[in-house]
């Protein structure tokens, strides 16, 4: 008797293969797993772009503290020179030394924060290690906008994650704020301290203009700027909370014309 056709289809009769529905999933979760590994890689090229464009307007400041502090080194050696007392001299002297250290620690800083690093494994790490670099590097272009730069820990926390990218989010922040300060003169704090016993939370305050109101809507989305003239790209935020979500943390924004603070808690623990 003359086999069914369909018994005669498919890789052991000859014919074609047949996709079932399995297969069909298959190919979909492949597909979504290439799109997850992509979106992955834009984001760390995006985090790479955005950490170059902090780098240079923290650069332009960083020249601008470079530059009095060899003034301060200058007029103590110029001092020094027209005294003839030895106590003149002596106190000259002892300034240097921690002067040109401070140059030297915030150009390090600098150099490895713009520097490309790869995805590192996940590390424990305290919050006040965090806001001090992250002051660190923002203060020289603080100081050259006029604006005053304070950062306070209430109490420390340990945290867990990927510790460059909480201080590059704290970075973009603080850029962010002395960039809304507009010139100043105004003021920016970097704030940290325990709520809940488990819970790490971080402020970014600044007393600028505060975000326009056509913007908060879409504050998180990528592009979305109210700096495109200066120079914004549109990614700091979106970048921001994309790190505080790493770390298991939420984040918000509480603005007006008298300022803003942007607030995000992370799940810590505090040392013994």
């Amino acid at each position: 008797m003359t086999q069914p056709f369909l018994n005669n289809m498919g890789p052991s009769g000859g014919g074609a293969a047949q996709t079932g529905p399995r297969d069909a999933l298959s190919d979909i979760e492949l597909e979504r797993a290439a799109w997850r590994k992509e979106r992955e890689r834009l984001l760390v090229m995006l985090a790479q772009q955005q950490r170059l464009a902090h780098t240079g307007l923290i650069t332009a400041g960083l020249v601008h503290e470079v530059a009095n502090y060899s003034m301060l080194i200058s007029g103590d050696a110029y001092m020094a020179s027209r005294s003839s007392d030895p106590t003149v001299w002596r106190d000259a002297l002892k300034e240097v030394p921690s002067r040109c250290e401070e140059i030297s620690e915030t150009i390090r800083t600098v150099l490895a924060f713009a520097g490309r690093q790869e995805e590192s494994e996940l590390e424990s790490f305290r919050v006040s290690e965090v806001l001090r670099e992250a002051a660190r590097l923002v203060r020289p272009l603080a100081a050259s906008e006029d604006i005053s730069l304070v950062h306070q820990v209430e109490q420390d926390a340990v945290l867990m994650g990927e510790q460059r990218l909480l201080v590059q989010a704290l970075v973009n922040l603080g850029t962010n704020a002395v960039t809304a300060c507009d010139g100043g003169p105004g003021n920016v704090a970097m704030r940290a301290s325990i709520v809940d016993g488990s819970t790490c939370r971080v402020e970014v305050q600044d007393d600028g203009l505060g975000i326009p109101e056509y913007l908060r809507p879409r504050l998180w989305r990528p592009f979305v700027t109210g700096r495109a003239a200066k120079g914004g790209n549109g990614l700091g935020l979106f970048l921001v909370r994309q790190t505080i979500r790493r770390l298991g943390g939420v984040i918000r924004v509480i603005t007006s014309p008298a300022g803003t603070t942007i607030r995000f808690d992370i799940p810590a623990t505090v040392p013994g």
